[in-house]
Order: structure tokens, then C-alpha cells, then sequence
């Protein structure tokens, strides 16, 4: 084979090996994540939630967490219920509204509280009420 056969081969490769890592985690229109920080590859929505970066904040509603997506779709990510991003765990808390943390951590919320829940290590639950975990990201 000729040099330049053999870099188009790889370059190739390299390009397919990218598309598998970038097809592990989809952007979408769907919950933010609950955190005091927000990880690298998304942004504050000012209420203690993230968005993922090119996706707006929606205010939410009450006992609710902020949506993320292009336009306006609080009602559409209401009735079809995910994170906006696939690498994160979706919670099922107050009021039987959603919200999305890390994976790792716990989602937990308080009965009397105003968010449909948080984002806290195993064992930091304290008073609050552990909420059911709907959906985990798949391990790849």
C-alpha cells in the first residue's frame, strides 16, 4: 500500500472512533442537572440547575426544575421525560416531577420544598426523602 493510502485509512478510522464516543452521549431537549457547580460542557441556568452548552434554560414551573432545549418545550419535555443529556441519571421526586443528577449521586427531595428535587452523595440524604430513580445511562 502507498503512504498516502494508509493515511486515509486512519484518518478514516479516526473518524468512525469519534462518531462511536460522540454517539454515547446525546445532547437533547429534556431536564437540566441539578448541581452547585456545572460540569464542563454545560452552563448555569441560575436556579441550581444546568443546561448542556447550546441548549437555552427555561424557567420552571412549580415543584418543577428548569428544561432544557432550543426553543420553548417545558410541555413536551413533560410529557416525554428525560435529561437533556443521556449521561446523566433521571429522578422521579416532588410532587412526581423529574430532575437529573450526576451519576453517582442520590436524588433526594423534601416534601415540604419547592424543586422537584437535588443531588446529594450516598449517605447526605439527611431529612429528605430519596427519590426513585427512573432511568440510568447505560454503561458502555
Amino acid at each position: 500500500m502507498h503512504y498516502s493510502t494508509l493515511v486515509l485509512l486512519e484518518l478514516s478510522y479516526l473518524q468512525i472512533a469519534s462518531a462511536a464516543v460522540i454517539s454515547q452521549r446525546s445532547i437533547l431537549q429534556g431536564w437540566s442537572l441539578q448541581a452547585s457547580t456545572c460540569p464542563s460542557g454545560s452552563q448555569s441556568c441560575n436556579d441550581g440547575g444546568c443546561c448542556p452548552s447550546g441548549l437555552y434554560c427555561f424557567s420552571a414551573k412549580t415543584a418543577e426544575v428548569a428544561s432544557c432545549c432550543t426553543s420553548i418545550c417545558v410541555g413536551a419535555v413533560e410529557g416525554s421525560p428525560k435529561c437533556a443529556d443521556s449521561s446523566w441519571s433521571l429522578w422521579q421526586g416532588l410532587q412526581g416531577n423529574d430532575f437529573c443528577c450526576q451519576v453517582g449521586l442520590v436524588g433526594v427531595y423534601q416534601s415540604t420544598g419547592t424543586v422537584a428535587g437535588t443531588c446529594v452523595s450516598s449517605g447526605q440524604a439527611g431529612s429528605a426523602t430519596t427519590a426513585r430513580l427512573v432511568c440510568r445511562p447505560e454503561t458502555r
